[in-house]
């Protein structure tokens, strides 16, 4: 299952490196980001969608994100 999230006012490449950091660690999700302009799509995939909307919400936690934050389920 999948969960989409749009992060406004941060930069790829710091939002990619940032993942990766944290993919390293752990292997209990996998993602997926595209650069679409002002904003960065986050795809989270886990076994099922509560998992994936749990994993991007601790993901915003991880990169401290407290702002420009908007999912989509």
């Amino acid at each position: 299952m999948r969960t989409i999230f749009y992060l406004t006012k941060f930069q790829y490449a710091d939002i990619k490196d940032a993942l990766d950091d944290i993919c390293d660690k752990d292997d209990t999700f996998r993602y997926d980001i595209k650069h679409m302009g002002s904003k960065v799509k986050l795809i989270v995939y886990s076994e099922t969608e509560k998992q994936a909307y749990a994993r991007g919400f601790w993901i915003r936690d991880k990169l401290g994100i407290d702002v420009g934050f908007a999912v989509r389920r």
